[in-house]
């Protein structure tokens, strides 16, 4: 099955358990599309990982 997860925070190193564990599932082809940088609590947040191992991630512009 494949799995295309469209997350702002998902860069971040907090949030990658979830999406590990989901990537870890054998029929499970996951990718996560997350922007480079963006704008929160007056700051700009940036990507935090932009490879992982277990799944791949794709970054983009906001």
């Amino acid at each position: 099955m494949k799995i295309l997860v469209i997350d702002k925070t998902a860069v971040l190193n907090s949030s990658h358990e979830r999406y590990e564990r989901i990537a870890s599932h054998p029929e499970v082809e996951l990718c996560v599309f997350s922007p480079t940088s963006w704008h929160e609590h007056m700051r700009q947040v940036r990507a935090e990982r932009t490879h992982h191992p277990a799944y791949r991630i794709e970054l983009g512009r906001t």
